[in-house]
């Protein structure tokens, strides 16, 4: 699994992923229940696109970047069973700044949608789990954009 420390390299694919987004107040909207704070086919619309650069894709490190071409990365790296050398296409990669797990793949997951967030939206939650009783949950306030 992406805890694992022997599969850090690079993983393929997380169980499930939820996520929250709050707000409200200012800018002419009311807080208080029964208030809209974005439209659930804005955010659903927001979050297909930015999953749709990770969705089937391996997640591997930068660190771990040998060199690329226009169609291809090279991964380098040692593991339990001796030393990779890989050729992976581009199209097939999501390269991350940490290792591959699944808390850093939860922080890349809110990267790529906070700013995309309208701007009543005061924070976002992601909500990451690889099995039964493992996961991570990354929240994070959005600072107030003019």
């Amino acid at each position: 699994g992406f805890g694992d420390p022997r599969r850090r390299h690079f993983n393929r694919r997380a169980r499930d992923m939820h996520r929250d987004v709050n707000g409200g107040g200012g800018d002419g909207l009311a807080q208080g229940e029964g208030h809209l704070i974005v439209d659930f086919g804005d955010v659903k619309s927001i979050v297909k696109e930015a999953l749709g650069q990770m969705d089937h894709k391996l997640f591997i490190s930068r660190k771990y970047m040998a060199g690329e071409d226009s169609k291809s990365c090279r991964i380098r790296f040692d593991g339990p069973n001796g030393e990779f050398d890989l050729k992976v296409p581009k199209a097939s990669t999501f390269l991350m700044e940490g290792e591959a797990t699944i808390e850093n793949l939860a922080d890349s997951v809110l990267k790529l949608l906070a700013p995309k967030m309208p701007k009543q939206v005061q924070g976002i939650g992601v909500y990451i789990y690889e099995g039964l009783n493992k996961g991570s949950h990354v929240m994070a306030s959005l600072s107030r954009r003019k």
